[in-house]
């Protein structure tokens, strides 16, 4: 799968979360948010392999990828009032951090990248980037591109 397909693909399914989403609280129901001035984490959905090759990597693994990613999303949350707490960040600060990345046979986060992102601040930026390289995602077949959203919500 080639990279800009396999962009289309993600962004594609996050669309359709998002207006599942929206339907769902329409309808009163979905989930009610304790503490809105905690910064949270959003739904990140990876996508295909890149390599060549017939090793797949199966859909309960990548499951396994994304459940590492948002058991993150507590640490991650601290990067945005710790940058405000610092004056890295405006004290309004809001909004979403949009990661594409490859996931090494090793494991590990590589060439992170931030491709989307509201919160203008590099500090916040790099916190989230910082963090994604410290998981240890366990070994894989081959290398994986995957994306992944964290969202922050303004103070």
């Amino acid at each position: 799968m080639n990279g800009a397909k396999g962009r289309l693909m993600v962004k594609t399914h996050i669309l359709m979360v998002a207006l599942a989403a929206a339907l769902t609280a329409a309808c009163g129901g979905g989930a009610k948010h304790e503490d809105t001035t905690v910064a949270t984490g959003d739904t990140g959905e990876g996508e295909g392999a890149s390599g060549g090759g017939d090793t797949m990597v199966s859909p309960e693994r990548m499951d396994e990828i994304k459940a590492l990613l948002d058991r993150k999303r507590t640490i991650v949350a601290r990067c945005l009032p710790d940058a405000i707490a610092k004056g890295q960040a405006e004290k309004t600060a809001g909004g979403r951090v949009l990661l594409e990345f490859v996931i090494s046979p090793q494991g590990k986060a590589e060439n992170i990248r931030v491709t989307e992102t509201s919160i203008e601040s590099e500090a916040v930026q790099e916190c989230v980037k910082q963090h994604v390289a410290n998981i240890d995602f366990g070994a894989l077949p081959r290398s994986l591109d995957w994306s992944y959203a964290y969202t922050f919500e303004a103070y």
